[in-house]
C-alpha cells in the first residue's frame, strides 16, 4: 500500500462508532485495506487521506509540527483541547473496560482520560494490558496482550469490581460525560460535550486534591491510589456535586475543615494561573466566579497575607517585612536571590519573629533603603547594551580592561551608574559634536574596532588616547550613549601603530627576559 494510492481513495470505509477513539479507528482502516500487521507509518498515512483527521497549520508553523491532539492520542471532544494533564498519549497502553470491550470491540475516547479509572455502565475497575505495535510503545514487554490476538477470557481476566463508595464517587463525575458521549454524533464538533468534559475534568481533578490534604491532615494515613482516595472522601464528608457550576459550588457548601477550603483554593488559583500561561478548554470555564464562591461560603479561603506579610506592633517603626522588600525591589532586577545573599554576607541585618506558628523575616529600615538606593545606582549589563546600541563582544571587551567596574554588592552582571557617567563624561569634553555619519569615521566602540585592535591592551590604549585627547574624537548627536563616539583616520593610523609597537615587544621581549631591550644592547656593548 503506498502513499499515491492511498491518496487516491481507499478501497474499505466505514462509519466512526459511537465514542470511538480516532487512533484505533485508523488503525482499523489501516487493516481493513488488506494489512495483516499495521505500523504507525501506515495509521498515518490513512489519517493523511481523511480530511477530517489532517492536522491543520497554525499560522506560519506546518501542519506536520503543528500540536495536533489526534497526533499526539489525546482525547477531545469540541473544538478546544483539554489540558495534557487531563489525558494520556497515545503511546501509553490501551486503557478499557472488559465489558464494554466485549460488547463492542472499540475503544472508547473517554477511556484515555488520565482521571477516568472505572466504568459507570458495568461497575469495574478499567483494565491496561493490551497493547498494538503501531500505536503504544514496548508492545513486546512481558504481560501485555496483543490486542488483534487478545481473546475474550484473557481480555476478562483479573478484571475486578469497584467499591460501593468509589462507583458512587465515579458516576457522581464521569457518567454523565459517559451518557452524552456514547449518544452523541460527532463528538469532535459537539461544543455542549466539550463544555461538559472541562466541568468533569476539572471537578476529578479538584477531588483529588482535596482527597490528598484529607489522607495526609486529617486522617493522617497516606492514600492507596486515586480514585479509592477520592471514593472515600465522598464517603467520609458524604460529598454532592456533579459537573457543574452549581455542582460545584454545592460541594464547597459541604466542606467544612479549613485543610480541604485551603487545598480547593489553591487549586483554582494553580488553575488561573496555567490557563493564563497557557490557554486551553477550561478557559471557557468560570474560573473566577468559583474562586468568589469558595471565599463566600469559607472565609477561611480567602488569600492570606503573604508569608512574613504582616507587620506587627512593635516592630513597624524600625523594621519593614522581608516580602514587602522583595515586592519593591522587583521592579529595580533584586529577587529574593539578591537578598538571601546580602543577608549571608552580613549586609543586610534581619530579625525573625515566630507568632502563631509562623515564622516571619523583618529588614532594619534602614538597611531596606541601602539597598534601595543601591539598586538604583546600577544597571544590569542587557540594559547597558541595548541603551548603547552596543554588541557583546565590545561589552566583554569594556568589562575586562576595566572601563567600567562589574560584580557591585555581590550582582554578577551590573555595572555602576556612575562609572558609565563618568567615561562618557571625559569623551564628551574631547569629542568634537557631529551630525551625519561619515565613511572616514570609525565608531569607537564596535567590534570593527576591537577586531583591528587584535588585543584588549592595543584596544585600552586606544580608549585612553581618545580620553587624554592624543587622537581625535567625534561625537554623532543622533546616536545614543558610547556608540555616538567615532573616531577619524589619525586614530585608526595610531592603532595601527600601536599595534606594531605591541608586536615588537612581544617578539624581543622574550629574548631580554625582564630587562629593557636597551639595556640589554648597552650590556652588551660593555662586554
Amino acid at each position: 500500500m503506498t502513499e499515491a494510492t492511498l491518496r487516491m481513495h481507499l478501497p474499505v470505509r466505514r462509519p466512526m462508532l459511537p465514542d470511538e477513539w480516532p487512533e484505533t479507528y485508523l488503525l482499523s482502516l489501516a487493516r481493513a485495506q488488506g494489512l495483516r500487521r499495521a505500523w504507525g507509518y501506515d495509521v498515518e498515512l490513512i489519517r493523511s487521506v481523511l480530511p477530517w483527521e489532517r492536522p491543520m497549520s497554525t499560522g506560519n508553523q506546518p501542519a506536520s509540527e503543528s500540536a495536533s491532539p489526534y497526533l499526539q492520542g489525546r482525547p477531545q471532544y469540541g473544538a478546544n483541547p483539554l489540558p495534557s494533564w487531563a489525558s494520556i498519549v497515545r503511546a501509553m497502553p490501551l486503557r478499557y473496560c472488559p465489558h464494554c470491550l466485549l460488547e463492542q470491540r472499540y475503544f472508547r475516547t473517554r477511556w484515555r482520560f488520565s482521571g477516568f479509572h472505572a466504568c459507570t455502565f458495568h461497575g469495574c475497575y478499567l483494565k491496561s494490558d493490551l497493547v498494538d505495535q503501531a500505536l503504544t510503545a514496548n508492545y513486546n514487554r512481558e504481560g501485555r496482550l496483543k490486542f488483534a490476538d487478545a481473546t475474550d477470557e484473557q481480555i476478562l481476566n483479573a478484571a475486578l469490581c469497584c467499591l460501593p463508595h468509589e462507583l458512587h464517587a465515579t458516576k457522581m463525575v464521569w457518567q454523565p460525560l459517559e451518557l452524552m458521549a456514547q449518544r452523541a454524533e460527532s463528538p469532535r464538533e459537539n461544543e455542549a460535550l466539550g463544555e461538559l468534559a472541562s466541568w468533569t475534568v476539572m471537578l476529578w481533578r479538584l477531588l483529588e486534591e482535596i482527597s490528598r490534604i484529607h489522607h495526609k491532615k486529617v486522617i493522617g494515613q497516606p492514600t492507596t491510589g486515586l480514585l479509592p482516595g477520592v471514593g472515600r472522601l465522598s464517603r467520609d464528608l458524604g460529598i454532592v456535586t456533579a459537573p457543574s457550576l452549581d455542582g460545584v459550588q454545592a460541594m464547597f457548601a459541604g466542606l467544612r475543615e479549613n485543610a480541604h477550603l485551603l487545598a480547593a483554593r489553591r487549586f483554582i488559583d494553580g488553575l488561573i494561573g496555567q490557563e493564563g500561561k497557557t490557554p486551553t478548554a477550561l478557559s471557557a470555564l468560570p474560573l473566577e466566579v468559583l474562586r468568589e464562591r469558595l471565599m463566600c461560603f469559607a472565609p477561611v479561603a480567602t488569600p492570606r497575607t503573604p508569608h512574613g506579610g504582616m507587620a506587627f506592633r512593635d516592630l513597624r517603626e524600625h523594621a519593614v517585612n522581608k516580602s514587602v522588600l522583595l515586592e519593591d525591589l522587583a521592579p529595580l532586577g533584586g529577587g529574593p536571590e539578591l537578598v538571601n545573599r546580602w543577608i549571608r554576607c552580613k549586609l543586610i541585618t534581619t530579625v525573625k519573629v515566630i507568632r502563631e506558628g509562623m515564622a516571619f523575616t523583618f529588614i532594619e529600615r534602614e538597611h531596606a533603603r541601602q539597598a534601595r538606593r543601591a539598586l538604583l545606582s546600577l544597571i544590569h549589563a542587557r540594559d547597558f547594551v541595548a541603551q548603547h546600541d552596543l554588541d557583546w563582544c565590545t561589552y566583554k571587551a569594556i568589562r575586562d580592561i576595566g572601563l567600567i567596574n562589574t560584580g557591585a554588592l555581590g550582582l554578577r552582571g551590573y555595572l555602576h551608574r556612575k562609572d558609565i557617567a563618568a567615561l562618557i563624561a571625559q569623551l564628551e569634553l574631547m569629542s568634537a559634536p557631529v551630525h551625519e555619519a561619515s565613511s572616514l569615521r570609525w565608531p569607537l566602540f564596535c567590534e570593527t574596532t576591537l577586531h583591528c585592535a587584535e588585543q584588549r591592551a592595543t584596544f585600552l590604549a586606544l580608549v585612553r588616547a581618545a580620553i587624554q585627547g592624543r587622537i581625535r574624537v567625534y561625537r554623532e548627536l543622533s546616536r545614543p550613549g558610547l556608540s555616538a563616539f567615532s573616531i577619524g583616520v589619525d586614530g585608526i593610523v595610531w592603532m595601527a601603530r600601536r599595534r606594531r609597537a605591541f608586536f615588537y615587544e612581544r617578539k624581543w621581549r622574550p629574548a631580554v627576559g625582564q630587562r629593557g631591550l636597551f639595556d640589554a644592547q648597552e650590556e652588551g656593548a660593555a662586554a
